[in-house]
């Protein structure tokens, strides 16, 4: 355990900037994806399906963490992401949300 203690004490400041800097510009780029995805329909279905998945996952994160004296600090954040996860659960159940290969009818418009 003291090689543990070691490494961490030794990394655990160079680990924090890399991974904030990493994680820092996912949330950014995901970001800039949507924006992108608004004026680029074709981006859309797989932006939307990765946020979607991500907010939720805050979401959930949020929510299994109740017990906690800290999460209520995260509530704006679990606000936020569970109207964008809501959205997206919407888009999806949308006509706009899915291929057109998958729409209800589509096979029969073939034949």
């Amino acid at each position: 355990m003291n090689a543990v203690n070691a490494f961490v004490a030794k990394t655990i400041k160079w680990f924090l900037v890399v991974a904030g800097l990493a994680w820092g510009i996912m949330i950014f780029a995901l970001g800039a994806l949507m924006i992108a995805a608004a004026f680029r329909p074709w981006l859309r279905f797989e932006t939307i399906l990765f946020a979607t998945v991500e907010k939720a996952f805050i979401a959930y994160l949020f929510l299994s963490n109740l017990g906690q004296p800290w999460v209520m600090g995260y509530f704006g954040a679990f606000v936020v992401d569970s109207a964008i996860a809501a959205y997206g659960i919407l888009y999806f159940l949308s006509d706009q949300g899915r291929p057109q290969r998958w729409a209800v009818g589509s096979m029969i418009d073939r034949h």
